[in-house]
């Protein structure tokens, strides 16, 4: 299709007596022009004009085609307001029809600003402000201080002043007979639970209190029933095999049940009844259970703090578990409320991102209220035309704000759309789950938000320039006094003042967008100390083993059996693997160690590890070797233990060899080699003191273990082939995840990475539109200082002067921006000093960086008009004023 009639097209979405009247005529003249325009310039500027007017006139044409073909009526004092609001917003539209660019850059910044922050204030809204959608949610309490004994639960009835508790419990179990086993994450629920939390089933039923010591029942999640059961209806009541053991399934929880993340997570499979008699719930030893209680009404915290505190001062003198480490004093017991608990680890982090797009939008507002104000300071003579023809400066303000309420709506509507985009988007991406991330959409609420936002936004910055064409000397204008409408003083150096503005709160987000990137390229270049390149890591939950020793004769099979696959160069078997578990977290089994039995001990993990774990990971020895199979069974047993904890305990790596190491309830080890320190728990994280000891020397059986696996470069279909060699020797062991170290290593930096992303995005469109507000106002100030300008070169002053003139103002301008925006950046830096590692908040580097990287594109933002002001004709300019 032409271009002529596609143009034609357009016209027929016009009312009818529009296109009978002069749709013709207007495709005619388009046609016309259209063959007359030569070259793609010409062309592309007539495309601009013509299509970029035609949604304002159709929408205007509309607005008077419904007015006048209503019903014809009496003209009430209602109708009468009607009738001057539909007259302002169709002079509105043509007006803004008259001028697409300005209308439509103002649109895109608005909507530009409005998305960014109705995405992260939806966000903040859903996530931190809203109730939990619990019964009586703001009486919800936590107790704090890691997870809590059996016995302790069935004593915190006493607990005048709380009303309810639940205590949860979540462990893997393996679903075996339906196919390929597979892994679930159980949820292990008090008796309250579900009433706590206000649960219901979408069908059978939920636990009940026979189900407390009674035949093993459990509820599935409505999502997990739909997965593997493919939403099976008599699924409920029939029997199911979890970890070996005959389960029957009671009910199945709806997908609108949202699980308290701070007892549970997120992703629970199956909820099972706690069993009261297993030891696990009757020791004072086993605390397992997270706990949360909802307050009577009335009762205050520090009401439930106190018995709490009381309470505990009995437990401890009941068992030394509820006592503080080497002392008589009670542990403490912190009762908080339970969102607070849900959203504090998020609170800060969506703090600083709502802080950083409402900088840019403040940027965004400065290129508004820029571009109204030029557009006031060009539209003066109009303005005293219509008050010449008898419109008053009351009608003016008024037309003028009508103007700003339109931008505004379609601003507004743009930035909604934008913030459906960037939600999903910001949700997609996002590695770290936010808490109740499920129930975070666009809603009304957020969308009277964005439009109150945006209105109130154009409004603002619409209402300047209104009010100063009230005030302005319209006669005056009106008579001729100058062919070009200038601008005063204080109007020069408020427009001035916004682009400072822009240029600091723009330099603030590139110094922080710098400190955040600087931080993940610190965290990439850090040594791990291992290699982690043809590393393939399977991880695995283990259960049906009835002591340690079985436990380790059954991973040691499944090892063997991968050891045998083609293209496998060594195979090892551990509790955990470098990089799997980061951000600090350690697991799973610590002992106090020493050079002699009465010495103080050096706190140290210990990593029950298999023979080949050093040459899967090439861990480098720094001195001695590494234990034969042997030697596992012998006594002492042979240990290997790194470079940190040889030195701590024993001076240096060398003098550590052939030492005996003490660790506890008169245990001995022989150390028969020194590793090289590394980063098991992640990139940021020292490992510290470390001992390798051989597997059977694991004092029990866990329900976790993974598999190292060193493939040969050239091999294919690793996971497929992987999985099969387990399956051999171990048909019921799920295996969910097959993956390479270094993805492991990519997801711990994962975080980092999207935060650097994310302000560095925010930061880069804050630099465009400050570059661009530099460029618009010089290009202004050039077109206002035309006359002057052309006498200067008439007189016989140099082009080169001209230009230079022009980019010293802009870059005098940048310079105060930048000096103020050091200030901002260096003020926040302390708040993201605690998402910083390696760099400092004030880093020298990263600040005096990104200054000249703003002061290079100012130079540039200068330098084109300043080109274009030089290029001026000055008898042709003259000829013209």
């Amino acid at each position: 299709m032409s271009v002529p009639r596609l143009y034609g097209g357009l016209l027929r979405l016009f009312p009818r007596p529009f296109r009978e009247r002069s749709a013709g005529d207007a495709a005619e003249t388009f046609a016309l022009l259209w063959a007359d325009a030569v070259g793609a310039r010409a062309r592309a500027s007539l495309l601009v004009r013509c299509f970029g007017r035609l949604p304002l006139a159709w929408a205007s044409e509309w607005v008077h085609h419904l007015r006048t073909h209503g019903r014809d009526r009496a003209r009430l004092p209602r109708e009468l307001l009607m009738d001057r609001w539909s007259r302002n917003v169709r002079q509105a539209l043509r007006s803004l029809g008259r001028a697409p660019t300005f209308t439509w850059t103002v649109v895109l910044l608005l909507g530009l600003g409005v998305g960014a922050v109705t995405t992260i204030v939806t966000i903040v809204d859903h996530v931190l402000l809203r109730p939990l959608p619990y019964p009586a949610a703001e009486r919800l309490i936590y107790l704090e201080n890691g997870s809590h004994s059996g016995p302790l639960f069935q004593q915190l009835g006493s607990v005048r002043t709380v009303e309810q508790w639940a205590g949860a419990f979540t462990d893997d179990v393996n679903l075996t007979g339906t196919g390929q086993p597979e892994r679930l994450e159980r949820a292990t629920v008090t008796e309250d639970f579900f009433t706590l939390f206000g649960a219901t089933a979408a069908r059978g039923r939920l636990l009940q209190r026979d189900d407390f010591g009674g035949p093993a029942a459990v509820v599935l999640a409505e999502g997990t029933w739909r997965r593997l059961w493919g939403g099976d209806p008599d699924l409920v009541g029939r029997t199911i095999a979890l970890d070996g053991e005959a389960v029957v399934v009671v009910g199945i929880l709806p997908s609108t049940f949202a699980p308290p993340e701070a007892l549970v997570g997120t992703d629970v499979d199956v909820w099972r009844a706690v069993d009261w008699s297993a030891e696990m719930y009757t020791g004072h030893d086993w605390s397992v259970l997270d706990v949360a209680g909802r307050l009577e009404p009335g009762a205050s915290h520090a009401a439930a703090q106190s018995e709490l505190d009381a309470l505990m001062v009995e437990m401890a003198q009941v068992h030394p578990n509820y006592r503080v480490r080497d002392g008589d004093a009670p542990e403490p017991l912190p009762a908080v409320g339970l969102s607070e608990i849900i959203v504090r680890p998020v609170r800060e982090g969506l703090g600083l991102l709502l802080g950083a797009v409402a900088m840019l939008l403040l940027v965004a507002c400065a290129n508004v209220a820029n571009l109204f104000l030029a557009r006031g300071v060009e539209r003066q003579r109009e303005m005293a035309v219509r008050h010449a023809l008898g419109a008053g400066r009351g009608r003016l303000v008024e037309q003028l704000m009508t103007e700003s309420v339109l931008v505004g709506l379609v601003g507004g509507a743009l930035g909604v759309a934008l913030s459906v985009v960037g939600l999903r988007t910001f949700l997609t991406l996002n590695p770290q789950t936010l808490p109740r991330e499920a129930a975070v959409h666009v809603d009304l609420r957020v969308l009277g938000f964005a439009a109150v936002l945006s209105l109130a936004t154009a409004l603002l910055f619409g209402l300047l320039p209104a009010l100063r064409a009230a005030r302005a000397n319209l006669a005056g204008a009106v008579r001729g006094a100058a062919r070009t409408a200038t601008e005063g003083k204080g109007i020069r150096s408020l427009r001035g003042g916004l682009v400072v503005a822009e240029v600091a709160l723009s330099l603030t987000l590139v110094a922080g967008a710098g400190l955040l990137l600087r931080t993940f390229l610190q965290v990439q270049g850090q040594a791990l100390g291992i290699q982690t390149a043809g590393v393939w890591s399977v991880p695995v939950t283990p259960t049906g083993y009835d002591s340690p020793e079985s436990w380790v004769q059954g991973m040691e099979a499944v090892r063997t059996a991968l050891a045998e696959v083609p293209g496998v160069q060594s195979a090892a078997l551990s509790l955990t693997v470098p990089m799997q578990m980061t951000g600090g977290r350690r697991c799973c089994w610590t002992r106090n160690v020493a050079a002699t039995a009465d010495a103080d001990g050096v706190r140290t993990q210990m990593h029950p590890v298999s023979t080949d774990y050093f040459t899967t990971f090439q861990l480098p020895l720094l001195a001695g070797r590494v234990w034969t199979p042997s030697e596992t069974s012998m006594d002492p047993a042979p240990v290997v233990v790194s470079e940190p904890l040889a030195i701590q305990v024993f001076g240096s790596a060398t003098a550590a060899v052939g030492r005996t190491l003490h660790h506890g309830q008169g245990l001995t080890a022989q150390i028969v080699g020194v590793a090289a320190d590394d980063r098991h728990y992640g990139a940021e994280y020292e490992h510290g003191p470390a001992a390798y000891v051989p597997l059977q020397e694991m004092p029990f059986q866990s329900d976790r273990a993974v598999f190292a696996v060193r493939m040969d470069p050239s091999a294919t279909d690793v996971p497929a082939r992987l999985r099969d060699a387990i399956w051999s020797v171990a048909p019921a062991l799920p295996v969910p995840q097959v993956q390479t170290l270094d993805a492991l290593v990519d997801d711990a930096s994962a975080g980092r990475r999207f935060d650097s992303a994310l302000f560095g995005s925010l930061a880069l469109v804050a630099l465009v539109l400050a570059a661009g507000g530099l460029y618009g106002l010089l290009l202004y100030v050039a077109s206002q200082r035309r006359r002057d300008l052309a006498i200067r070169l008439a007189l016989g002053a140099s082009r080169g002067h001209i230009q230079r003139s022009l980019v010293l103002g802009g870059l005098g301008l940048t310079a105060a921006g930048v000096g103020l925006g050091l200030l901002g950046s260096w003020a926040s830096g302390r708040f993201l000093s605690s998402r910083l590692w390696g760099v400092e908040a004030g880093d020298p580097g990263t600040l005096v960086g990104a200054s000249l990287l703003l002061l290079a594109i100012a130079l540039l933002a200068s330098w084109l008009p300043a080109r274009r002001a030089g290029r001026t004709d000055p008898l042709e300019t003259l000829r013209q004023e």
